[in-house]
């Protein structure tokens, strides 16, 4: 007997529910500028003194914010002018029809990434503790009672019963134990490969005249919800740039 498991995504997905939806999101007609193709990702160029482009990773999200996969974009900021100034996630702000709509620090990224990942982990070791539960009623049960007979001395036919054994469970704790171990690594792998795309997040920089800075950046999805215009409006040393776009389902 194999305990068996699910592969982790459907792990994943059995683990935050069934109510999880796709959303889409394309460049509105709205925007100030249109999108060009670069390597078939939708970019906005948007110009000024401190020119901001903008490209858009995410055609496609997710609306649950521990689905971990949230509307994306990647920017990069230049500094046209004499002065340095301050480029983080603080410079963008983000709402759907009105409505603000946070954009996650590295940090709180990373933080859900981990949370996720524990709870798989738990998922996971009760998965082990039924399994092993179930090992251990077949070992209470293995002892069974097998009819046979035998002739009395008056030729009547007798009914006795001899003791048999189940087959070892041990296998299947071995398996058992291989399968456990086997899946905290993959949970472990999972977890690292998207700390590991965390940090393309955008972070705090100072950015130098004539200089560049820029990375990913990621908004909780919870408000960006189908039939709603998302805008983006991104300050770069003091010059804000607007990018819309729809979301449709």
């Amino acid at each position: 007997m194999k305990p068996r498991f699910f592969p982790l995504a459907l792990s994943v997905a059995l683990l935050l529910g069934s109510c999880t939806t796709t959303r889409t999101l394309t460049v509105s007609s709205s925007n100030p500028v249109a999108p060009t193709d670069e390597h078939g990702v939708a970019c906005l160029r948007s110009g000024g003194t401190n020119p901001v482009s903008l490209w858009l990773l995410t055609p496609r999200f997710r609306t649950d914010p521990d689905d971990l996969a949230p509307p994306a974009f990647r920017l990069l900021a230049k500094n046209g002018t004499g002065q340095p100034f301050a480029f983080s996630p603080a410079n963008i702000t983000a709402s759907a029809d009105g409505t603000a709509v946070h954009v996650y620090t590295l940090a709180e990224y990373a933080g859900a990434i981990n949370a996720q990942a524990v709870a798989l982990h738990r998922m996971a070791d009760q998965n082990v503790a039924q399994a092993r539960q179930k090992l251990d009623q077949l070992e209470a049960l293995a002892a069974v009672a097998t009819p046979g007979t035998t002739t009395g001395a008056n030729g009547t036919q007798l009914y006795d019963f001899t003791t048999v054994r189940q087959p070892s469970t041990d296998e299947a704790r071995a398996q058992l134990d291989t399968n456990a171990k086997d899946r905290q690594e993959e949970i472990e792998a999972w977890r690292q490969n998207l700390l590991d795309g965390a940090r393309m997040m955008l972070g705090e920089h100072t950015v130098p005249p004539g200089e560049m800075a820029g990375g990913v950046v990621r908004l909780e999805p919870g408000a960006v919800a189908a039939g709603r215009t998302l805008r983006l409006v991104v300050t770069a040393g003091g010059e804000a740039h607007e990018f819309v776009f729809d979301v449709g389902r």
